[in-house]
């Protein structure tokens, strides 16, 4: 009996160890490092670098809801000027799942030299916020309000600038595509560089700009010639900055495929008066023409004047 007893305790023990070791390995990872230069609300804040960090699976008052005021207050309590250490949701990285221009972050900063705390958990344990579970790799329920240094990863490799790329078009895999059809991107956040190629290869006439809602842009490439029919093609868009903040990937590509119609759409231009062989009436033509008009019609009125009476 007693044997069966030591078997189990070894059994749980043994469990015990290995969840708390899955447990602390799912405790975070740093994946980049800033100083905080504003703090917008109680759920976002601007990095030095220019880069908007949205914390994860938490939401705090907008500006002028109940609230708001001690939600911004608190966060900038603790994150205000200081480095902050980021884990970026491995999912999407951005929100609206990938489409936006916020990072998704668990947000920490240094505590006591050993631990770090967890700005998020620290918003839902002070009441400035609630839980707002999302699809991404984060666990609300599981955070640690402090966390041990030694149990968070080193900075990975670098991270794509937030270009907020987006409104691809021709639209990806998409299908019967005009054969004038230009290409372009939209960017929440337009970077200095964008090229463009397509496969098979098409001249590019001339790249314009065009700004949209309050800080974004589009860039359209008008091509130099037709896209040839019943062909799938490919857009590389390479797009970026000649520099940029540490930890950032300075350069970033899209690529996507669609392909053409079957028949070619040209359109029909109206034909030219010089080809259909009419030719605008000369002056004399025009004089000639009134005058040979009011002789026919003083002819016609004589004609019609009565005779006099016989007496």
């Amino acid at each position: 009996m007693n044997r069966w007893v030591s078997l189990f305790s070894l059994i749980a023990v043994l469990f015990l160890l290995s969840s708390i070791f899955f447990v602390h390995g799912l405790l975070g990872e740093i994946d980049m490092i800033g100083v905080v230069a504003r703090v917008w609300d109680g759920d976002t804040f601007d990095l030095e670098s220019g880069v908007r960090v949205r914390l994860a699976d938490i939401n705090a008052s907008e500006m002028g809801d109940p609230g708001y005021a001690e939600a911004r207050d608190f966060l900038i309590s603790i994150v205000y000027d200081e480095t902050v250490y980021l884990d970026i949701d491995d999912e999407y990285t951005y929100d609206d799942e990938g489409e936006g221009s916020r990072l998704v972050c668990v947000v920490y900063v240094d505590y006591n030299g050993t631990h770090y705390l967890n700005v998020n958990k620290a918003l839902l344990v002070e009441g400035h916020a609630t839980i707002w579970e999302h699809d991404n790799q984060f666990n609300p329920y599981s955070w640690k309000l402090y966390v041990p240094i030694d149990e968070v990863s080193e900075p990975p490799p670098l991270i794509e600038l937030p270009w907020a790329a987006g409104n691809y078009f021709p639209e990806p895999d998409s299908v019967d595509v005009p054969l004038d059809t230009n290409i372009s991107i939209s960017f929440g956040r337009p970077p200095s560089i964008v090229n463009m190629s397509l496969s098979p290869e098409v001249p590019i006439k001339e790249r314009t700009f065009e700004s949209i809602w309050v800080a974004g842009g589009k860039y359209t490439f008008h091509l130099a010639e037709l896209l040839e029919p019943s062909t799938t093609y490919t857009v590389t868009m390479v797009f970026g900055q000649e520099s940029a903040p540490e930890d950032f990937a300075p350069i970033s590509t899209r690529t996507w495929n669609f392909t053409t119609k079957a028949q070619s759409t040209e359109p029909t231009l109206p034909p030219d008066p010089d080809q259909t062989g009419f030719e605008f009436p000369t002056a004399e033509v025009i004089i000639s023409t009134i005058i040979i008009s009011l002789a026919l019609v003083t002819i016609y009125y004589l004609k019609r004047k009565p005779e006099p009476k016989k007496s």
